[in-house]
């Protein structure tokens, strides 16, 4: 819930990429911390970290295209975000069945993903 509340003065504040940035850099130190072992009060704070940024997430991303896309191609472009954001799940969850959980290769992957999707956002011109 905080994530919801907080992300509008964020964006508002320093613009839709700095704060996905900000958030994918937050989701990343969540899955650093989750890597670093089973450690439960660790891991508490690392999913309420997760959780705050990935809803912040989600309305940075949505409100960014709501922001940039004219009404004519609004709904079709939402519907692919969504379309890819549930093949982006499947992807997910198969890679998630064919990796050892027992050792920090999901963590790692999840941080190589997260990477990846700061670089497209990164190489934006910001205003």
């Amino acid at each position: 819930l905080a994530g919801c509340i907080l992300t509008g003065p964020l964006v508002r504040r320093v613009g839709h990429a700095r704060a996905f940035m900000v958030l994918s850099a937050l989701i990343a130190l969540s899955n650093v911390a989750i890597g670093a072992g089973p450690i439960p009060l660790l891991w508490i704070a690392a999913r309420a970290l997760y959780g705050f940024a990935i809803c912040g997430l989600f309305i940075v991303a949505q409100s960014w295209l709501n922001d940039a896309l004219p009404n004519a191609i609004r709904g079709r472009v939402m519907a692919v975000f969504y379309v890819a954001y549930i093949g982006g799940l499947g992807v997910g969850y198969a890679t998630l069945a064919a990796i050892d959980i027992q050792t920090a290769a999901a963590p790692l992957i999840g941080i190589a993903f997260t990477a990846l999707s700061i670089l497209p956002v990164g190489m934006t011109r910001l205003a």
